[in-house]
């Protein structure tokens, strides 16, 4: 882990990832696959340098906006991915799910896809996003995570979120 100061931070571009939950998701309710997600994030956050502009959990998938480089971006992940596969070894224990085969290597816990800058990434980064036209899309999306938990715009509107944002 390592520190750099705010002004080299702030030169650095956002990372924009799509984290898509493999077959586990389906062995846990929605809440405690979210719960996991939860705790991950933070322990990056706290421990791993992970610097979190953004984020968007649903029910199965994660979206990632960090404000590092490629390469630290990838050792992040490579944390979280350890984290999830920790804690969903731990939940599975507790009730008695045998693991073998399921969450054993890194691979095997998400799909990583880019997701490109636009509404979603702008709403999550706590912009406004106007069009000069009505967007029942863009509606959608902001009456959706406007009224979401799970989700960094509460952070954006002063509400303490359940990840801690960097910066």
């Amino acid at each position: 882990m390592h520190t750099e100061n705010k002004e080299n931070q702030d030169d650095k571009e956002y990372q924009m990832v799509k984290l898509i939950a493999k077959k586990w998701r389906s062995l846990l309710s929605e809440n405690s696959y979210k719960l996991i997600i939860v705790e991950a994030l933070n322990y990056c956050v706290h421990n791993e340098d992970l610097h979190l502009r953004g984020y968007l959990i649903t029910s199965d998938s994660v979206y990632i906006i960090a404000q590092q480089s490629e390469d630290e971006i990838d050792c992040v992940l490579d944390e979280f991915y350890k984290q999830v596969m920790h804690k969903l070894h731990k939940y599975f224990k507790n009730k008695n799910i045998p693991v073998v085969g399921l969450v054993q290597e890194k691979n095997l816990v998400f799909l990583r896809v880019t997701f490109n800058p636009g509404m979603l990434s702008r709403l999550l980064l706590g912009h406004q996003v106007n069009l000069p036209y009505f967007s029942p899309k863009l509606e959608f999306l902001k009456d959706k995570i406007n009224n979401y938990r799970y989700c960094s715009t509460n952070s954006y509107q002063g509400a303490l979120g359940l990840v801690k944002l960097s910066g």
